[in-house]
C-alpha cells in the first residue's frame, strides 16, 4: 500500500508543469520580467519558461531560452522565437550548412545582411579546400557580394580563397584581400561556432 501511494504521488508530481521559481514577484512586472529572463535558461521548453507576455522583457527571454538550448535542432529554436532579432540569434547559435543558413537569413528582415555575413565568416573561417569552396559556392551568385568581400577578407587574413568565384564581385574580393579591414582585424576568423 506505501508503494503503490508513493508510486501514485510520483507520477502526480511528474504530470505537473515545473512550480513558477518566479511567482512571488507576480505583482511587480518589471521584477516579474527580469526574473523570468534569469530563469529562462533553466526551463526545458519555451513554455516552461513562461516568456509570454512579458512586454519589454519577453525577446530577452525568449533569447535566454535560446541560447542555453543551442545543442537542440534549429527548427525547435526558432520556433521559439517571435521576432527576427530572436530568429537571428537562433541561426547564429545553430548555423546549419552555408547554402541552407543563407536561405534561412533571408526572411530576417534588416538583419538578413548581418546573418549572411556571419554565416561566410563561419564559413571561411573553417578554412574549406578551394575545391570545398568551389562545390559549396555553386548556385549561390545571389550572394556574391557577401562572399565575395567575406572571401577577401578571409584571404586578407590567410585564407586561401579564390577570387574567381565571386564572378562581377571578384575584384572586390582581390581588392580586399590585398588592403583588409580597417585596422587589419583578423580574430573573426578564428571563433568558433556556436558560441558556449
Amino acid at each position: 500500500m506505501m508503494i503503490s501511494l508513493l508510486a501514485l504521488t510520483l507520477s502526480l508530481g511528474c504530470s505537473r508543469a515545473p512550480p513558477d521559481a518566479c511567482a512571488d514577484y507576480a505583482s511587480n512586472p518589471a521584477t516579474l520580467g527580469w526574473c523570468r529572463v534569469e530563469k529562462a535558461g533553466e526551463a526545458d521548453t519555451i513554455e516552461e519558461a513562461r516568456c509570454d507576455g512579458l512586454g519589454e522583457h519577453e525577446e530577452a527571454c525568449r533569447v535566454r531560452w535560446v541560447q542555453a538550448h543551442a545543442e537542440r535542432e534549429q527548427s525547435e529554436l526558432l520556433a521559439a522565437c517571435s521576432t527576427d532579432e530572436c530568429r537571428f540569434v537562433a541561426m547564429d547559435w545553430k548555423p546549419l550548412p552555408l547554402r541552407r543558413q543563407l536561405e534561412g537569413c533571408a526572411g530576417l528582415g534588416m538583419l538578413a545582411n548581418p546573418c549572411r555575413v556571419h554565416a561566410a565568416v563561419r564559413f571561411f573561417g573553417a578554412r574549406p579546400s578551394l575545391e570545398g569552396q568551389r562545390r559549396e559556392l555553386a548556385g549561390l551568385e545571389e550572394h556574391a557580394f557577401v562572399l565575395g568581400n567575406q572571401a577577401g577578407f578571409a584571404r586578407y587574413c590567410g585564407i586561401e580563397v579564390d577570387c574567381s568565384l565571386y564572378g562581377a564581385y571578384g575584384g572586390a574580393c582581390e581588392e580586399v584581400g590585398r588592403y583588409g579591414r580597417m585596422g587589419g582585424e583578423c580574430s573573426s576568423f578564428r571563433v568558433t561556432f556556436p558560441r558556449p
